[in-house]
């Protein structure tokens, strides 16, 4: 299946709304009962992984106007870092907030935050400065 610039904005548009619908308070209440308490471990842990998704909205919106071939080599590096971001969530959601199988105090919800912003960062870098101009030079 080729992934168009709609097709990645409507994907990544739905990942985030799953992460809301995942991660709000109000929501968690309509499923699992009064405080959420009863299934809010069981859905934290899914969180996770949607929580990448918003960064992906944002840069399919910013690369949607941008030329075809910096889209095509950021998307390039979105499957590259997905990939890795999912596979260290998993390790790191084994045992809830505990770490999991590999860090002590630390969660796979800090891991996540923090490698989402990471993606921001290295998006960013790429997308507007790299990826122009490795495009301008050809």
């Amino acid at each position: 299946m080729k992934m168009t610039k709609k097709k990645v904005f409507f994907i990544s548009l739905a990942g985030a709304g799953v992460c809301f619908l995942i991660n709000g308070g109000e929501v968690l209440n309509f499923w699992c009962g009064a405080g959420g308490i009863s299934c809010q471990n069981s859905l934290d842990y899914l969180g996770d992984y949607f929580l990448l998704f918003l960064p992906i909205l944002l840069f399919s919106m910013i690369t949607y106007f941008i030329k075809e071939e910096v889209f095509k080599a950021w998307l390039k590096f979105t499957y590259w870092y997905f990939s890795i971001y999912v596979l260290v969530i998993l390790l790191l959601s084994g045992m809830g907030g505990g770490g999991g199988y590999l860090i002590g105090p630390l969660d796979s919800e800090f891991f996540a935050i923090n490698l989402s912003g990471l993606y921001i960062i290295i998006s960013f870098f790429l997308v507007l400065l790299l990826f122009p101009l490795k495009a301008s030079k050809k």
